[in-house]
């Protein structure tokens, strides 16, 4: 008797080594039929288990590009804040440098300096 593969399944040979083993040839294809019937459920949870493993890798993929779209919009708002951290440190300089400059003229007017 030959060994069964599911991958090079001949039924017409499996039949003809069942009739030598004494199989009826109704016996013959009956068995025949649960080995095909089996080999096309094999066959669909294989594919199943493919398109589930393909969907797993989809969404890594997605979660990975996620990752990096958030890495990316905290860099930006990084350079966001430090720009504002600029902006803010020259209103603060130039609102000192005005103040000095108005209350220094104040002060040599009310001094008579001028």
């Amino acid at each position: 008797m030959t060994a069964i593969s599911l991958e090079h399944f001949s039924a017409i040979d499996y039949i003809q080594d069942l009739r030598q083993a004494d199989f009826t040839e109704r016996q013959a294809e009956a068995v025949v039929k649960i080995i095909e019937r089996q080999s096309q459920v094999i066959q669909e949870q294989n594919n199943e288990i493919d398109k589930q493993k393909n969907q797993i890798d989809s969404l890594k993929s997605k979660e990975l590009a996620t990752k990096g779209d958030i890495r990316e919009s905290e860099l930006r708002l990084q350079k966001e804040i430090e720009n504002v951290r600029y902006d803010a440190l020259k209103f603060i300089v130039w609102t000192g440098v005005g103040v000095v400059a108005i209350l220094s003229g104040m002060m040599a007017r009310g001094f008579h300096w001028w």
